[in-house]
């Protein structure tokens, strides 16, 4: 792989990782039913959802998250109690269609807080 794609996978990588900690704090790509609940361990394919996702958004549309930072944590909750999203990030996590829906899971959580 050239330099050049290398720097930008990092920066890529990096950029999401200062999105998920200005939103979630500690709390990034991890399951979380309630929000005084105990800290689980970091979820990979929370990981992978939440900056894929992220990835795709330019600056203002980050801005106006990490704002809102409130309402996606709680809408987060709310999904996380959804059986077959919990399933989705929990068991047989290579499954194409739970890859499809946690992801469209997030986005849509990401549009309805941007929206």
């Amino acid at each position: 792989m050239p330099d050049q794609e290398r720097q930008s996978l990092e920066d890529k990588f990096i950029r999401a990782m200062r999105i998920a900690r200005g939103i979630f704090g500690k709390d990034a790509f991890r399951k979380r039913y309630r929000e005084d609940a105990t800290r689980q361990p970091i979820n990979k394919p929370l990981f992978e959802s939440w900056s894929v996702n992220f990835n795709q958004l330019n600056d203002e549309q980050v801005g106006k998250l990490t704002l809102r930072k409130d309402e996606i944590r709680k809408k987060f909750i709310h999904l996380m109690g959804d059986p077959r999203f919990n399933e989705a990030v929990s068991y047989a996590t290579g499954d194409p269609k739970k890859i499809r829906l946690r992801f469209e899971s997030i986005h849509q959580i990401i549009e309805e807080v941007l929206s």
